[in-house]
Order: structure tokens, then sequence, then C-alpha cells
């Protein structure tokens, strides 16, 4: 290990760049209603309370006793693998053998429907597996520079509890005079009216002063506990919002000063707070405005060699990719990398103006047989970011590959796309 900072991060949950829910909800299954009246068609996620049932689709009733023998509903499921080749079987989990039922259930409009809906969505899931690995650098922040520091240091103010108030009235005459008569209503009863309305009325002049006392102490109890909870809510959060200023106000201003132990800190916290959906290692050290970083890249092997691609009619289908787009995809993927931790790391300081990011992987040297399968870490791309390359720049929309490039930089690539050792800065 080169510097002295090191952090190793597991990959976290999957990240849905795609605005389509499909990508992360997997194979659908479809299950579909069969009898003398015609079919039901439903999809639902398996192992899951998802269903989507759709309007029963008609068929004309036959007068062949045979095909009315049985009025109960059965159930089929159909299930689509990658290929779009179509699996039918019923509850027991049996493959059904009944050519004539697959083809009822494949000439109805739902089942076309289903279908290719279903194979559209592999279609995006299969390629999201390798869209997670080469659109990281989408997640990448754009430059803040040292007037953003400052403009944030000076808005910054404490925060102060808001102390909600007790709104519930003081009981009156009214109040009391209502309590009263719900209780001279259920103790007084007389089938002699008149004398029923002069006791009742009685109760109540006789108790009011007494029960108005007893309301305004259940009040006034009700107050001290309100104010004590709210004394205590006042103190717990606003010393909580000194602490959040103080620590906000130091943080900044380390910044804007570019202190080395801040620095080197807020990195290892940011590092321990990313998510990506890869295992990585970092090791960093600043020295003199320069943040040194050496970077552990997945392994070729982790990029998914296989894709979707349309044919005509609709169809979808899986193929292996060729070697050369492989290891294209995963230079994109290498680049986009050095991208999102470049661009996210300069915005911890703007005290950090260069940032040299090393990349290594861990294979085979391309000279080693593969029979002796004794593989090494190799750097593959050392690259010299500089602040100012990065300023006015959408760093989410920038292509990597070119924008890593544009600096001084140490990577040697064939035609064919392979990615030789090289010496790192």
């Amino acid at each position: 290990m080169r510097f002295k900072e090191s952090k190793s991060i597991c990959k976290g949950p999957e990240i849905d760049f795609s605005s389509s829910i499909t990508n992360s909800l997997g194979l659908k299954e479809i299950s579909i209603d069969v009898n003398e009246q015609g079919l039901c068609l439903g999809a639902a996620i398996p192992n899951s309370s998802i269903y989507n049932r759709h309007q029963k689709l008609e068929y004309p009733n036959k007068s062949n006793d045979k095909n009315k023998k049985n009025n109960d509903v059965t159930r089929y499921n159909i299930t689509l693998d990658e290929t779009g080749e179509v699996a039918f079987y019923g509850d027991s989990g049996l493959d059904i053998i009944d050519e004539s039922l697959k083809e009822k259930i494949k000439r109805t409009q739902l089942y076309s429907y289903e279908k290719n809906r279903q194979m559209k969505m592999n279609y995006e899931r299969i390629n999201a597996e390798t869209d997670k690995f080469l659109e990281i650098y989408k997640l990448s922040p754009n430059l803040k520079d040292e007037e953003y520091f400052k403009r944030r240091l000076e808005s910054l103010s404490l925060k102060t509890y808001k102390r909600k108030t007790f709104d519930k009235k003081e009981p009156s005459i009214k109040d009391a005079k209502k309590v009263l008569k719900a209780e001279a209503k259920q103790k007084i009863n007389s089938w002699r009216l008149l004398k029923q309305y002069i006791m009742r009325k009685k109760y109540i002049e006789e108790n009011m002063e007494d029960k108005l006392t007893e309301l305004n102490v259940e009040w006034q109890g009700e107050k001290i506990k309100f104010e004590e909870q709210e004394n205590k809510i006042e103190s717990e959060r606003n010393t909580s919002y000194i602490q959040e200023y103080y620590e906000e106000k130091r943080s900044l201003e380390l910044a804007i000063k570019g202190d080395e132990r801040y620095i080197e800190g807020k990195t290892g916290q940011w590092l321990e707070t990313t998510v990506l959906p890869l295992d990585f290692e970092l090791a960093y050290e600043y020295r003199k405005s320069s943040l040194l970083i050496d970077i552990k890249l997945p392994n070729i092997e982790e990029i998914p060699d296989f894709r979707a691609i349309k044919l005509s009619k609709g169809v979808f289908r899986r193929e292996d990719k060729e070697k050369i787009d492989l290891r294209e995809e995963y230079i994109n993927c290498v680049f986009g990398l050095a991208v999102f931790f470049s661009s996210n790391l300069f915005n911890i300081s703007p005290k950090i103006k260069n940032i040299v990011m090393s990349g290594y992987s861990n294979r085979l040297p391309k000279s080693q047989s593969s029979k002796q399968k004794q593989s090494k870490d190799e750097y593959i791309y050392s690259i010299k970011f500089k602040r100012e390359g990065f300023l006015g720049k959408n760093m989410s929309e920038v292509n990597p590959y070119d924008f890593c490039r544009s600096f001084n930089h140490r990577c040697k690539i064939s035609e064919e796309k392979y990615m030789d050792s090289i010496e790192p800065y």
C-alpha cells in the first residue's frame, strides 16, 4: 500500500439508473384461469404479493360436451425465460402437455400482450446488469468552488426549537354545565317530566362550582405536563442544534483552510457512506493541496459478458458479447469510476487542487499463460486531475474516457481494447 489511509467498502443495494420500474422487479409469472366462459389472465411477481389480473377474454362456447366436462376454474402458469421461451405448467408444478390447451392460450390477445411485455422487461433487466457498471459516473456532482463554501459559512445560522403552544382552552361555566347536564341525565330519571326537569336543574346548579373547579384542576395538570414535555424537547433540540451548528461551522472553516487531518478524515467518512453496485478499495493520502489515491478496480469478469438485442417483430434475444466490446465496456466502467470519485472528493475542500488517481486490477499478466493462474495487481491507469478542469462541467454528462484523457495521464490501450499495465505516478 503506497498511502497511509485506506478503506474497503462492500457493494451496496442495487442502484436503478432507469426510470423504468421493470428493471428492479425481475421475471413476472403469468397466470391464466381457464373455464367454459373463457380465459382470464394475470401477472404476478414470484415470492411477492404483487398480482395484476386482466379482464376476462371470452371465447365462444362449444356444443361439444368434451369442452364443458369440467366447470371448475383451473389455473395455469406461464413463465418466460431470458430468451423469450414460454413454459406452461399447472398449479401442481407439472408441465402442461396438452398442446390444444397451449394453443388456445396462445391465441388470446392478452397472452400476446403479456408475452411481449415480459420479453421487453427481460431485455431491460439484462442490459441493466451492464448499465449499473457503465453509468456510475452519472452520479457525479458538479464542482463546488471556494465561494460556495464561503457563502455557506456566511449564511450559517443557529437553529432554535420553536415551542408548541398549549392550545386547549381553559374550562368555562358552559363547559362545566355541559358535563353536569350529561351527569344529571344519567343519574336522574323520572316518569314525571316536570319533576325530572326541576331535579336535573337543581343538580347542575348545586354542583356547578365544584365541577368548574375540578375541570380547572384537570386543565392545569394537562398544561403543566405539556409545558414540562416542551421544556425537555426544547432543551434536547437546542443542545443538538448548537452542536450541529458548531460542527458545521468548524467543518466549513477547516474545508476553506484545507486542513490536512480534516480532508483525510472527511475522505474516509465519505467513502464509508458511499453505496455502489461493486466492491472497492481506496488507499489515500493528502499532501500539499494534492489528494493521492490508489483505487482497486473491479475485474473485467464482473461485467456481464452477455446482452439482450432486439430482433424483428419486437422479439428480443440474449447473446454473448464480443471480447473487444466487453473490453470497451470495461474501459468506460473504470474511467467512469475515476470521474465519480474525483468529482466527489474535490468537493471535500476547495483547497484540494489536484487529485492523482491510479487504478489497479488483480488479473493475469498479459504475457503469462492462463494455465499458470498467478494473478497479481497491475496498474492500468494513472491520472493527474486538476481542479480547474472540472469548473463549469456538467459531470453527469461528460464522456468519462475522453474527460480523463484530457488531463495528464498514463494509460496504454491496444487496438483490441486491452489495457496494458503501466507505472503509476
